[in-house]
């Protein structure tokens, strides 16, 4: 219960501290506006000529491929929140990155974490300050979805209120749970340097190089398809899946992930001279 208490004040005062900061303030309602921006535009797009093109399930039969379980899973989504969905997994590993590389680093460089390490655990320092970012992302992120689903029943579109709010929880939850894998991996990253600068360089090359690894292993195969298996972006599509087994087993693979990286940073914070 004490380790408990102590993430919680962690959390507490470094969510209060980021909603304070110019820097944190800014990049929130950055993360917001684009998260609604995106889904907001999808909206409108399914309002307009083109929505005879996205509501005829053209789109989710290409992005399901051959599999038509899938096909009919994406069918009974609405079009303007499976894109919101869509839009937010893709921008969230960056804007993850910008919110948390100083997480640590920013502690570390200044030397303030000092006086936390003689008062606390820093394991409870640690997962504080990741489950902060988790709360202020994703707390954000319901209420652009939130924002999108009223533009959306209110502008026109008619989908039916409980599939509109149905779909939009589970496919938020299912965004949380991929998201957990990148403030994780942030976690890690900032926790390896004392420089934030450092840290966010370290984090772009390592979103970069998950990126190609993850393309060339999805259209060539060969060995970059079975390292694939070993990043988290690999297993978004299968979050939406209809077969429990593959749902399931992305959920379980991407809070590994979080576990193993979170582990990580918590060993390497322990091991700093601070």
């Amino acid at each position: 219960m004490a380790l408990l208490a102590e993430i919680w004040e962690f959390t507490r005062v470094d969510l209060a501290r980021l909603l304070r900061s110019g820097k944190g303030l800014v990049l929130l309602l950055l993360y917001g506006l684009v998260e609604t921006a995106g889904g907001v535009v999808f909206a409108m797009l399914a309002r307009s000529e083109a929505g005879q093109v996205l509501n005829s399930g053209v789109l989710q039969s290409f992005a399901a491929g051959a599999d038509s379980d899938l096909a009919a899973r994406l069918h009974q989504i609405p079009v303007p929140i499976l894109f919101a969905y869509w839009f937010t997994l893709l921008v969230m590993p960056v804007l993850v990155l910008l919110m948390g590389f100083d997480q640590i680093s920013g502690e570390l460089s200044t030397r303030s974490v000092r006086y936390l390490a003689f008062r606390s655990r820093r394991v409870s320092f640690t997962l504080g300050k990741a489950l902060a970012q988790v709360l202020a992302l994703f707390g954000l992120s319901l209420c652009a979805n939130v924002v999108v689903l009223l533009f959306t029943l209110f502008g026109g579109t008619v989908i039916p209120l409980g599939t509109a709010v149905f779909w939009l929880v589970v496919l938020w939850l299912l965004s949380v749970v991929y998201g957990l894998a990148y403030v994780a991996l942030v976690a890690f990253v900032s926790s390896l340097s004392r420089v934030p600068f450092l840290s966010l360089v370290a984090g772009a090359v390592a979103l970069v190089a998950m990126g190609i690894t993850e393309l060339i292993g999805r259209w060539y195969g060969g060995v970059f398809h079975a390292v694939a298996y070993a990043l988290p972006g690999t297993y978004s599509a299968g979050l939406v899946s209809p077969h429990p087994s593959t749902a399931l087993g992305s959920i379980g693979a991407l809070l590994a992930f979080t576990i193993v990286l979170l582990t990580a940073a918590v060993v390497v914070v322990r091991a700093r001279d601070l």
